[in-house]
């Protein structure tokens, strides 16, 4: 049976999978009144708010692109092994995809991630919770989620539930969820176009060879 999954529609797959996300996010907020959209108002009066947010977002991926660079260049323990799988495991799928598409599939994921993660389950524990412990449970809980749902490797997870604590960090201090999806989103695009364009050097095979062996005459 052919993969369902493959190089070949992964593209319209994942964009729709991170799209629907975000029409989840809304639906639950509003069978429990909250607007994971809240704040994000396009007009006169606040156009200018929107484009402070997003500026800020980009801002924001800087820390988060800096520390790819750095995970990137390690080829041992934990780190090196998930470098390994990502490009053997997630890079193949994306081969043939092109940039524009890339971008698209990032642009819904950071859509679809923040409304869910941020927008509707953090503020769902911070509406709920009084005080500091509100807020800071709100963004452990989100991040959590977040990083559970990206189990492809303990690693991974771990990793992930740490971007997740920044960008829930970033929604509370901006108070835009226009800001944690800019970063999200941009980080997703520069992610996927690096590991499909420059993956990382193979892991060196390891010496088998005994060395007390002598060398025949």
């Amino acid at each position: 049976m052919a993969n369902l999954i493959s190089h070949r529609n992964i593209a319209p797959l994942a964009f729709l999978f991170e799209a629907a996300l975000g029409l989840l996010a809304i639906g639950l907020g509003t069978w429990c009144d909250i607007d994971p959209l809240e704040n994000v108002t396009i007009g006169p009066e606040t156009l200018w708010r929107q484009v402070v947010a997003v500026g800020w977002g980009l801002l924001a991926t800087l820390p988060m692109l800096v520390g790819l660079v750095l995970l990137r260049q390690i080829q041992e323990g934990p780190l090196g092994e998930l470098n390994q799988l990502v490009d053997k495991q997630l890079a193949p799928l994306f081969v043939e995809t092109r940039i524009w598409e890339l971008a698209l599939i990032a642009l819904a994921a950071g859509w679809g991630e923040e409304l869910l993660f941020r927008g509707w389950l953090q503020t769902l524990a911070t509406r709920n919770i009084a005080g500091n412990a509100g807020l800071w449970i709100g963004v452990l809980l989100g991040a959590t989620v977040f990083g559970l749902c990206h189990w492809i490797s303990s690693t991974y997870a771990i990793l992930a539930l740490l971007a997740g604590i920044y960008l829930g960090i970033l929604f509370i201090a901006s108070g835009n969820i226009l800001t944690s999806v800019t970063t999200h989103a941009l980080y997703d695009f520069v992610a996927l176009v690096w590991i499909t364009q420059s993956p990382v050097a193979p892991a060196p095979p390891e010496d088998t060879s005994n060395p007390l062996e002598e060398t025949p005459d």
